[in-house]
């Protein structure tokens, strides 16, 4: 009952306009910091998988070519 209770409680907090506003504020900076630190990961990531697509798509075409397909 009073575990029911709090946890009601601390949902109508969270609610309020106030408290979602001071959640933003915290976490934005934090997810920009993250964000920085993994965008060379991320570009690698992106980099590495259209180098897949290409290769990919050259060994289908030559495939094609020998009609092996």
């Amino acid at each position: 009952m009073i575990k029911e209770s709090l946890i009601n409680k601390i949902i109508s907090m969270f609610k309020t306009e106030s408290i979602k506003s001071e959640i933003k504020n915290i976490c934005i900076p934090i997810l920009n910091i993250l964000l920085k630190e993994l965008y060379p990961y991320i570009y690698f990531s992106f980099f590495f998988i259209i180098i897949s697509f290409l290769l990919n798509l050259a060994i289908f075409f030559s495939l094609v070519r020998k009609k092996i397909i």
